[in-house]
């Protein structure tokens, strides 16, 4: 079983979901099925480290997107000679699959096609993403989908909308769940260790905060909670931009946020075990690998009421409605009170029902399926 992927997703983000999932999946799935053979292909040029087993063959491509300078007035150009000199590395794929990390087709492509989606934040949040690009991304994608033999969604909610949405048939979409790394663990108490600017008990947040992870109502919260004078929001993810910091000012909790980013998994797993809480505000998720790290930490979690978030985590969060300030104060000042030692066990046992074996294994049997 040949298998073509193209690792564009390693090229053009720093850190991210999507290339963990093909991290972790790809070398088990090597070691699954002896008959599988990967070909990674990239253009050279690497933000992140790309998957590892003696059966992944790495292939570059001729580095379009260093020669043709600057970017932007390349942009119709660039994806044009990308996919001539890909077909030029590949061949047409004939018996083969062909899996993108990001919803790109190959040129006269003759074999198979598997597609996974991760989210329809483009499509349900279409105010927000409005320019031309975004434009220019939404059809790609929807291409991809329509053209694709099987589709891979990392969630039953997302499942369930992409055919709502694309009119793809059931049959042709399956579920797989993501997990998160073993280094996600319950410290002991002398595994724990001091954390650099933080002073008072943390609610905890991690991630990217643009409109749709619904950051605004997390700092409104805080603001209005009465003990947030006693404690500390950090913040993992980019540094604050110049509007958060203004808002942040304006309501005279800057100096009680801790912003930090480069964090390791070694440094995040002290985070969910010395936080009072891990908060996840968002408005929409494609699955949500944080809450399954707060939950493997023993960390009590704080969640908006959606359905992905309901999914995952079942009835181990205390919810609020995305929308309502007062539920999610209310929700920080239960949670302060002390840890549900009930629901933190509960939420260590579900988070060991997800695992990474079980994405690889669910993947290659979409494999399988389309060559049959």
């Amino acid at each position: 079983m040949r298998v073509v992927v193209d690792g564009i997703i390693f090229q053009t983000q720093k850190y991210g979901g999507i290339s963990r999932i093909f991290q972790e999946i790809m070398p088990r799935i090597c070691a699954f099925d002896q008959s599988v053979e990967f070909v990674l292909y990239t253009d050279g040029f690497l933000l992140q480290r790309l998957p590892c087993h003696p059966r992944i063959i790495q292939k570059k491509n001729f580095p379009v997107h260093s020669l043709l300078r600057p970017p932007r007035l390349w942009a119709s150009l660039t994806p044009i000679l990308r996919q001539i000199f890909q077909k030029m590395a590949i061949g047409d794929g004939q018996g083969a699959i062909w899996h993108p990390t990001f919803f790109t087709l190959p040129k006269g492509w003759k074999g198979k096609r598997v597609v996974t989606v991760y989210d329809l934040i483009h499509e349900k949040f279409s105010h927000l993403f409005n320019g031309p690009d975004d434009d220019l991304f939404r059809s790609g994608k929807k291409e991809c989908i329509e053209k694709a033999d099987a589709v891979i969604t990392i969630s039953e909610t997302t499942r369930q909308d992409v055919h709502k949405l694309y009119g793809t048939p059931l049959a042709c979409i399956f579920s797989v769940h993501l997990a998160c790394s073993e280094a996600f663990k319950v410290l002991c108490e002398n595994e724990k260790k001091p954390l650099p600017s933080i002073t008072k008990p943390f609610l905890l947040y991690v991630g990217g905060r643009v409109h749709y992870k619904n950051f605004d109502v997390l700092v409104q919260a805080f603001n209005r909670w009465p003990q947030a004078k006693h404690t500390q929001l950090v913040l993992v993810g980019d540094a604050l931009n110049e509007a958060e910091e203004k808002k942040l000012r304006e309501l005279n909790i800057l100096e009680r946020v801790c912003v930090m980013s480069k964090t390791s998994d070694d440094m995040l797993c002290q985070l969910y075990n010395q936080a009072v809480a891990f908060v996840y505000p968002s408005l929409y998720e494609g699955f949500g690998i944080p809450l399954l790290e707060a939950m493997s930490c023993g960390c009590p979690v704080v969640a908006s009421r959606i359905p992905t978030t309901q999914e995952i985590a079942a009835d181990i969060p205390l919810y609020f409605e995305p929308t309502s300030v007062e539920e999610l104060v209310h929700a920080l000042t239960q949670v302060f009170q002390g840890k549900d030692m009930k629901r933190v066990a509960l939420g260590l046992a579900r988070a060991k029902t997800f695992s990474w074996d079980r994405t690889a294994e669910k993947t290659l049997k979409v494999y399988r399926k389309v060559l049959q």
